[in-house]
């Protein structure tokens, strides 16, 4: 009996969310691979926190902690549960789950209003895009990963809210919009640009779409105003700002050199390649402008040119640069597509995709991966531009000889471009470990603690389980408050005890912020300083790590100090 649906469109949809399901579940099995100290435990250490009690923005001089209020919820749900143990894989299931839900929704969004040549398959890709990129391949809720998927969504609604006008999808850009901000607070300055220009803009449909966005993100502000001001107390806020605005893992930049930093970043294409690019972006710009001077045959036969060219330029990078930055590639045909092209529907995800890159470039110090993450907004509209805009090509003078050649090369080109994007995209995601080496290499499971369930290497399961039974034996987590130097993230979920850090990332015993911290708030001076030996690469930094204020205050104190393997434990 055929089960399959005689309709042939529904059918195809069912195959696509069907591969998407399985490319996802090929994913879940990928999640159990790999134990980072550093970043992911980060992530889920400073909302960790805030379950614990802490003052937010005041107690924590971290100036990435907004986005733990959007982890609170799940942090609080599991660790009321279960405690902290295997919360690390939990929160990469949870993030899966988000990003394969997000990546049928832009299957069937690009499918619908998009409806170019082969549109399931280029519907296909688009998912295929979002749903196999995860900055660093750490594939977690995080700042970085709630950020993009909230601008995607964002960019969609945003889309069919034009088309369409609807109150609550316009409520729902806003909450998203207020979301990746609290991801990456830059965003705020470009929506204060925003709602300044709509004042001169006489378009009364983008006016009404603001109204609606505004009062989605007053809601959403409102509620974390209401929890900021019931958990924290507004003077310490006001107290503490200076040193969360001054932490030096994100020092700020100033207007002009954010955007110097922005452009400069590029030069890990190569000087001359970026240089051809930006060039014929310019030559196609002013193409734009005067090919309505000129007949149907030479506008056709100008634009191919441009885009063999154009595509030589990038695709001779394309097996240079890390696999990561293939988004941009694809960004950079949107673009170039975008200007060639005659349609301005597709303007929304440019435009939203240029402004996340150029915010991610001010709060981040990762360069063109940190773009490479904001591209993906772009490259969601890159294959339906791509189709639309070559189809039209070819239909004007598909009879003439030479057309067909110039756009055979074109498709050639894209294809193998294309190709290479996904497949060393695809291998990307599956193999590379964050911190770590190869995947080969994650053979013994973790049984105890956050990376319970996790996969890793042996050298690495060995520290792990000596730090982490060492931690549960000498802290007493109803009555200890803890202090580990450097990078300890990780470290800090093994154990129920209070973080009594100015931060969980990267700072050392000699680190002068430390004074200015205690100073500031006395009675969170730690009971318990664990210093990790230099032996643990990862965790340590650079500076000596038994020396500095902290230091001659726990001497003064009388602190007893007992050394182990692989740390040294100052208590009272």
């Amino acid at each position: 009996m055929n089960i399959l649906p005689k309709n042939k469109n529904a059918c195809k949809e069912i195959l696509a969310v069907t591969g998407l399901i399985m490319l996802s579940m090929a994913l879940l099995i990928r999640t159990f691979y790999g134990m980072d100290w550093t970043d992911e435990a980060m992530y889920l250490s400073d909302a960790y926190r805030l379950y614990q009690g802490d003052m937010f923005l005041a107690e924590n001089w971290f100036l990435a902690q907004t986005s733990s209020i959007i982890l609170l919820p799940f942090v609080t749900l599991y660790c009321s549960l279960w405690g902290t143990s295997g919360i690390i894989l939990f929160f990469r299931i949870l993030y899966l789950i988000f990003q394969m839900a997000l990546a049928i929704r832009v299957y069937f969004f690009v499918k619908k209003y998009f409806p170019v040549p082969y549109s399931h398959i280029v519907a296909f890709g688009s998912a295929f895009t979002y749903l196999f990129y995860t900055k660093c391949n750490i594939a977690t809720l995080s700042y970085n990963t709630i950020s993009l998927g909230c601008l995607v969504y964002a960019s969609m609604l945003i889309y069919m809210v034009y088309q369409e006008f609807g109150k609550v999808r316009c409520i729902g850009v806003g909450i998203l919009l207020s979301l990746a901000t609290l991801c990456n607070p830059y965003l705020a300055i470009f929506y204060i640009v925003v709602s300044f220009g709509i004042l001169f803009v006489s378009n009364n449909s983008w006016k009404r779409i603001w109204v609606y966005l505004t009062i989605g993100i007053t809601f959403t502000v409102m509620i974390v105003l209401i929890w900021t001001l019931i958990n924290s107390s507004l003077s310490a806020i006001l107290n503490n700002l200076h040193f969360i605005l001054s932490d030096p893992g994100h020092p700020p930049k100033a207007l002009g050199d954010g955007f110097v930093t922005f452009f400069a970043q590029f030069e890990r294409f190569g000087i001359m390649e970026m240089k051809r690019i930006t060039l014929l972006l310019i030559l196609s710009l002013g193409w734009h402008f005067l090919r309505k001077k000129f007949s149907t045959k030479i506008n056709v036969t100008v634009n191919l040119l441009i885009w063999i060219v154009f595509l030589y330029c990038i695709i001779s990078k394309c097996w240079e640069t890390d696999t990561q930055l293939g988004t941009i590639f694809l960004a950079l045909i949107g673009i170039e597509t975008f200007i060639l092209g005659r349609s301005n529907r597709y303007s929304i995800f440019i435009v939203i995709g240029f402004i996340f890159a150029i915010a991610t470039t001010f709060a981040s110090d990762t360069g063109l991966t940190g773009v490479a993450s904001s591209a993906v907004v772009i490259c969601i509209v890159t294959l339906p531009m791509l189709a639309e805009f070559l189809e039209g090509q070819y239909r004007q003078l598909r009879d003439v000889h030479y057309i067909r050649i110039l756009s055979s090369v074109v498709i050639a080109y894209i294809v193998l471009m294309l190709g290479t994007v996904y497949i060393s995209g695809l291998n990307y995601r599956f193999e590379y470990v964050y911190k770590e080496s190869h995947l080969k290499d994650q053979i013994i499971q973790i049984e105890n603690g956050p990376a319970k369930y996790l996969y890793t290497k042996r050298e690495d399961k060995e520290i792990y389980d000596n730090l982490y039974n060492l931690i549960r034996e000498e802290i007493d987590p109803d009555t200890d408050s803890v202090f580990i130097s450097y990078c300890g993230s990780m470290l800090y979920l093994f154990t129920e005890a209070r973080n009594a850090a100015p931060t969980a990332w990267k700072i050392n015993v000699s680190s002068a912020r430390l004074e200015q911290y205690y100073k500031q708030f006395p009675n969170r001076f730690p009971s318990k300083v664990l210093l990790i030996k230099n032996t643990i690469e990862p965790l340590v930094g650079r500076e000596p790590n038994d020396e500095g204020w902290i230091i001659e205050q726990l001497q003064e104190r009388g602190y007893n100090k007992e050394d182990f393997e692989f740390m040294t434990i100052y208590e009272k």
